[in-house]
């Protein structure tokens, strides 16, 4: 395993198939919550170049361009799920700090942050 991501929000994404000699598309809906997988599987195909394989869920595999990677990383449709675990250990720290500071509009800024990430990290055992 090379890295493991989190969809921040569902969307849909065409993905190049390359499992026959016509060369075509699919569709591949990502649900906020999906745990992706990078894998070191990787494919080079002449003219359009290197696919990653990703497990979605440990169920699904796919391969996407390197490029679309990085492209929905930066726009953070994926997010390192090490970050999100983080972000929410350090907003429940600031919780704690708020509490015992007494102030009730950071405690309630650090709520909400903290609601979003709990979201995000229990979404995918719904689906």
């Amino acid at each position: 395993m090379l890295d493991m991501f989190i969809v921040n929000e569902s969307f849909k994404h065409d993905v190049e198939c390359f499992c026959t000699e016509t060369r075509h598309t699919n569709t591949i809906t990502f649900r906020k919550g999906n745990r992706i997988e990078l894998t070191n599987h990787t494919r080079y195909i002449d003219e359009i170049g290197f696919f990653v394989q990703i497990v979605i869920n440990d169920m699904y595999t796919a391969f996407l361009h390197e490029n679309d990677i990085e492209e929905l990383y930066s726009h953070q449709y994926f997010r390192l799920l090490l970050d999100v675990e983080l972000e929410a250990n350090y907003y429940e720290f600031k919780i704690n700090e708020a509490l015992d500071a007494k102030e009730e509009e950071t405690f309630r800024h650090y709520v909400s942050l903290l609601e979003h990430h709990k979201e995000l990290l229990e979404e995918e055992a719904v689906h």
